[in-house]
């Protein structure tokens, strides 16, 4: 409360005679008005107090006036302007004092005067300025209000307001009065400031009665205008400011729900804004579109365009602002911007206008209804009353909000602008029934849930709701703090993309993720993912099979078993990668809660298994560990703990090099292991033999034993003969003592001979035993040795033949990809490479050869040669040649250079009949092909060659594309 400087009894009554000098009042008008000047300082001082101590009063006190000015138009047909005009000047004199001012605010508009009292309990609406009441009967009529104890808020401009206009007698006169409102003093409580303000009323009221009486000219007078002469002051000067920028937010909204307004106008000392209301615009299914053009200054005009939908009633209306995109509504951020803008929560409750000051309750959208019964203090209404009327409006609402989503669902844009139902729970405001709010927001909450609003892809089709029919999940949003790493959003893109690829089909498109998450709630239904998470839903597969189903979704296949796994191990290398590097939290690889375990990490075994319980793998001239050897041990070692397939980490985990470098097992500590395990194998095995010498029989149990142990010392010399001459890790004894073991001594020595001879392991042990028992070995080793040799030299060709034709296969397998689809076609080995439209009447079938180009000539196996004659025209050969490096050949050098011939069918029909005619019994003759011992050593008997000259030639890659498809 302020208090004015203490002066004398005779110093107030002099000052206060002054005063009433100046305003030419005399006794008999103060004893008339004085009692009444009583009533109106109490009321007006308590008023106004509020209007300067609201937070809400600067982004309200023009409500106030269009409010009241629009209330004045008597028929609803008319239309009403309003102008706003701001001037700079320095002081104004009225016939009470000097006015000094930093600017001057005047509100003008062509709305009705100011209409006499219809009821003896009324006051004429002049009369409301000055004596602080309302004119406005609320039942049955859509006046807002009619400068009642509203206008006192506007107060917050200026505590000095000047009232003029065209004023209605109850005869239908028509005069001028005006009034100057002069709170400067009203909550000063010294004698002296109270004895004035009570002056200055009494003067108000006199000269409203003396124009009356006095008939004033109207002549070139405004309808009504109210001049705020507003002071040199921040909090003043930051109201005006605020003020003018609500109108521009909240405009579309009002001119939407007010159709009598046209226009305003506001002049901020020559720097002039047009707003133009231009109506009802089109439809969209169930959806009005309202817009309003803003011309600020030179620029170029905007319309701000508002989406309406509206009860059958017309009593409630949802509205918001929209983009009309080719009649695709897009919902403006309306929340983020006026939160920015006003730093205070968006005001979504409407009686016409704005109920500013009402956002503890929050709503989806916009909601405005004519019925509703605000607060006096308008910033808010009554949810406790007893008639529920206003609840009653609020259930409409929800309903209509449940229209209007729907509506919006198949093909709106950022829907997720209207669907926020956060709020302050339980803050003890006056006016709201928490019950019922929490029941009203919970059904909107449960309309949000089951309504297909989200976004999984660019196609709309594809929309989702949060849950099902049967309530369960069906969308999940990414969210985890990246905020300290060093680049947050790179980070959260990759963590997103993470997501996408284990929760196929059901994550938000990116650029939606976040908003999503900025408007969800608390709920069991809204499944958050972290990348905790991740590492759990990986973990969910307990080895590398499970998981590529899981990830890619699709059937494991002898034919793709090899590449799934090396996409899926690339995979999760980036992904181990994602969580050592980027979010630094390598603990997540040896990821516990509580008695469970997540391993994320396939071992050897290709089951997941924890970081921590993993070895490095580290084999022979730093290569994997050899398969069979692993097989070998664990053969060995099979009743004990030494399994190491399931303790080794995959070499091609090449970013988990967080592991020690001691901790690692090699393929020499393996091999020490089964040399070990060897020695009491065979001496086991030397007990049953000596048993048996000795004329005593084995028990099953022996026999099956001792078969076991020869079953297992055979795999091991098979891998011995395969692989030990680069090794060396077992020796000749060793060698020697296995052969022993199984055969007897004299087939051992030539065994042994044959074996070196086998260094590729292509002859079993039981296969080398047979031929070791062969009388003609001896000579036929000689001549062995001289083809072994070549034999290897051909499969060092093979082996890079076999590169050559996987790059090539990998480049035909792409583009079959992209021309007919993967659907379409099967990949196969054996008499053909490739089957196109496969169990359809429409198969082709292609064998694939690449060629360089210094090669006249190709070769085919007798099988393809067959199926060649066979299916006739439906079989291709495609000849692919190349030069240089078969690496650097791109899939556009294939299309260049391939060439499809299937034109040679009768000619192989008629090679494969003389071979088969050949070999053929008949009349105790037939014709024979090399030794069966050769064989052995031998991929095939004989080949096709096909030459350059002519069988090269056939369908460039553009015709056969064209003739694949034509028969589709």
């Amino acid at each position: 409360m302020e208090t004015a400087s203490t002066e004398t009894q005779d110093d107030v009554s002099l000052h206060v005679e002054k005063i009433i000098n100046e305003l030419n009042l005399n006794d008999e008008i103060i004893k008339r008005h004085r009692g009444e000047a009583r009533s109106i300082w109490e009321k007006t001082y308590t008023k106004y107090k509020e209007a300067l101590e609201s937070e809400n009063s600067s982004r309200r006190w023009f409500w106030e006036l269009l409010q009241n000015a629009v209330d004045t138009l008597e028929n609803k047909d008319d239309k009403i302007s309003i102008k706003v005009k701001i001037r700079k000047k320095n002081s104004e004199g009225t016939n009470s004092n000097e006015i000094e001012y930093f600017k001057k605010l005047e509100f003008e508009h062509t709305g009705g005067t100011f209409k006499p009292s219809k009821d003896i309990d009324e006051l004429d609406d002049f009369e409301n300025f000055f004596r602080p009441g309302s004119g406005k009967q609320f039942s049955g009529t859509d006046n807002g209000g009619r400068f009642g104890t509203g206008f006192l808020s506007t107060h917050c401009l200026s505590p000095i307001i000047k009232v003029e206009g065209i004023c209605e007698d109850s005869t239908g006169s028509k005069f001028y009065s005006e009034t100057t409102l002069d709170r400067s003093e009203i909550l000063k409580e010294d004698e002296l400031s109270i004895k004035l303000n009570k002056i200055r009323i009494i003067n108000s009221l006199h000269n409203y009665e003396q124009s009356k009486s006095d008939n004033t000219d109207i002549l070139n007078k405004p309808i009504a205008r109210f001049t705020y002469y507003i002071p040199d002051d921040n909090k003043y000067k930051k109201t005006l400011k605020t003020g003018l920028e609500a109108i521009l937010f909240m405009i579309p909204y009002v001119f939407a729900f007010n159709q009598e307004i046209k226009e305003i106008e506001i002049d901020d000392c020559g720097f002039i804004t047009k707003i133009i209301n231009n109506g009802f615009e089109k439809f969209i299914k169930n959806i009005k579109l309202y817009s309003t053009s803003v011309k600020i200054g030179n620029h170029k005009s905007v319309k701000r365009t508002v989406a309406l939908i509206k009860s059958d009633e017309n009593d409630v209306q949802l509205a918001w602002r929209v983009h009309n995109v080719n009649n695709c509504l897009q919902f403006c951020d309306e929340r983020n911007r006026y939160s920015k803008k006003f730093k205070s929560n968006l005001t979504t409750l409407f009686c016409r206008y704005p109920l500013v000051g009402s956002d503890a309750f929050n709503y989806p959208t916009i909601i405005n209804s004519k019925n509703f019964r605000p607060l006096e203090k308008r910033h808010g209404i009554n949810l406790k009353e007893q008639d529920k009327s206003n609840q009653g409006l609020l259930e409409i609402g929800n309903k209509l909000f449940l229209s209007f989503i729907s509506t919006v669902s198949a093909d709106g844009e950022y829907i997720y602008n209207i669907l926020n139902t956060k709020y302050i729970k339980h803050n003890n405001h006056e006016w709201i029934d928490y019950v019922f709010y929490d029941k009203l927001i919970n059904n909107l909450r449960t309309d949000i849930l089951k309504t297909k609003l989200i976004d999984i892809s660019s196609n709309k089709q594809d929309r989702k709701s949060i849950i099902d029919e049967n309530s369960e999940t069906i969308i999940y949003f990414p969210e985890e703090d990246f905020s300290k790493t060093e680049e947050p959003d790179v980070i959260f893109s990759s963590f997103y993309n993470y997501t996408c690829d284990l929760y196929k089909n059901s994550i938000p498109i990116e650029s939606d993720n976040n908003n999503w998450l900025n408007i969800l709630w608390e709920d069991k239904n809204i499944l958050k993912i972290g990348v905790e998470d991740l590492v759990k839903k990986i973990s969910n597969s307990i080895n590398l099979s499970q998981f590529i189903q899981e990830l890619i979704d699709i059937e494991i296949t002898d034919e793709n078993i090899e590449t799934l796994e090396a996409q899926t191990i690339e995979w999760l290398n980036k992904f181990y990668n994602f969580l050592v590097i980027d979010f630094k939290q390598i603990n997540l690889l040896n990821l516990s809660a509580g008695k469970e375990d997540f391993p994320i990490i396939p071992s050897r075994s290709k089951n997941f298994s924890l970081l921590k319980n993993l070895k490095k793998d580290v084999g022979f001239e730093e290569k994997e560990i050899d398969e069979d050897l692993l097989l070998i041990h664990e053969d060995f070692y099979y009743s004990s703990n030494k399994k190491y397939k399931d303790k080794l980490l995959k070499k091609s985990f090449t970013e988990l090099e967080k592991l020690k470098k001691e901790d690692f097992i090699t393929e020499e500590s393996i091999a020490d292991e089964i040399i070990k395990k060897l020695e009491e194998l065979i001496d086991i095995h030397s007990k049953y033999i000596k048993k048996t010498e000795n004329g005593n029989t084995l028990e099953d149990k022996e026999v099956k034993e001792k078969q076991n142990i020869e079953r297992k010392l055979s795999k091991l010399q098979n891998w011995i003969s395969k692989h030990n001459l680069k090794r060396n890790y077992f020796k000749n004894s060793h060698k020697k003592n296995i052969l022993q073991t199984i055969i007897d001594e004299k087939e051992s020595e030539n065994l042994t001979h044959l074996l070196e001879l086998n260094r590729t392991g292509k002859v079993s042990l039981e296969r080398q035993k047979e031929i070791a028992s062969d009388d003609d070995l001896e000579e036929k080793l000689k001549y062995g040795k001289k083809y072994l040799e070549s034999i290897r030299k051909k499969e060092e060709r093979d082996a890079k033949n076999r590169k050559i034709g996987d790059h090539f296969e990998k480049l035909f397998i792409s583009l079959l990809d992209f021309e007919i689809g993967r659907k379409h076609y099967e990949h196969k080995d054996g008499k053909q490479d490739f089957i196109i439209y496969p169990n359809t009447d429409r198969e082709f079938y292609i064998e694939l050869k690449s060629v360089s180009v210094n090669k006249n000539s190709v070769l085919l196996t007798p099988d393809q040669g067959k199926n060649y004659g066979e299916k006739g025209e439906r079989f291709f050969v495609c000849i692919v040649p190349y030069s240089g490096d078969f690496a650097d050949f791109t899939q556009d050098d294939f299309k260049s250079k391939a060439s499809f011939n299937n034109k040679l069918s009768n000619v192989f029909k008629q090679k494969t009949d003389y071979i088969s005619e050949f070999i053929a019994l008949q009349d105790n003759v037939k014709g024979v092909f090399p030794d069966s011992l050769l064989e052995d050593f031998n991929e095939k008997s004989f080949k096709y060659e096909l030459r350059k000259e002519k069988s090269w030639k056939g369908l460039d890659y553009t015709m056969f594309i064209n003739l694949l498809k034509s028969n589709n």
